[in-house]
């Protein structure tokens, strides 16, 4: 009998990262059963629908429930988990007593949404999806292009240069008590934006 984890290998393209899946998860027959037997809780579960055609059902059925985040990373899954990748970025600039506007962030696919939305600076990769891409503020280069470099340098440490006094380095160690960049901010960066 073939497990799930088999049929991920049926999807084309994802042979490397189907054998990743099938070497790092633990088949079990009953989730249920195995999350009551081992006292835990669950972090995230991940689905693939042995059907492509039950994608967009499964995703419509899973998005009535407002008490879990319902995503996908690509590669036809679907990712049900606590939190997503805004809240997390929300409580790290909480810890780290950054203001979202001082945050940026680079994504390619419908997982990145919550953290692009957060973010004062959103960048989509060259290579996200077409979602992504409207919701991000900039697109850059693709990841096999160091998009994500360039970015970094355009959009953070050409920023923190022109505060005087303070090298990125230090102003990402020290963030200031301020709401934001807009003082010393530069909008010279119209040939990054989407288009």
């Amino acid at each position: 009998r073939l497990s799930q984890l088999d049929l991920v290998m049926e999807y084309p393209r994802l042979s490397d990262y189907a054998a990743h899946v099938k070497s790092t998860r633990l088949p079990v027959e009953s989730l249920r059963r195995f999350v009551l037997d081992a006292g835990c809780g669950v972090e995230k579960v991940n689905l693939w629908p042995k059907r492509r055609e039950d994608f967009p059902v499964m995703w419509g059925q899973l998005l009535e429930n407002q008490a879990v985040s319902i995503t996908s990373s690509g590669f036809g899954n679907i990712e049900i988990n606590g939190c997503d990748k805004g809240d997390g970025l929300l409580h790290l600039c909480e810890y780290l007593t950054i203001s979202r506007e001082n945050v940026m962030a680079a994504g390619d696919n419908l997982n990145d949404g919550p953290m692009l939305r957060f973010a004062g600076e959103s960048v989509a990769m060259g290579n996200a999806i077409d979602d992504v891409k409207n919701i991000a503020k900039y697109i850059a280069k693709t990841n096999l292009e160091d998009g994500v470099a360039e970015m970094v340098e355009r959009l953070v440490l050409k920023k923190f240069d022109k505060r005087e006094g303070t090298s990125a380095l230090s102003f990402c160690h020290n963030p200031p008590q301020q709401k934001g960049w807009s003082a010393w901010e530069s909008k010279s960066v119209s040939a990054l934006e989407k288009e």
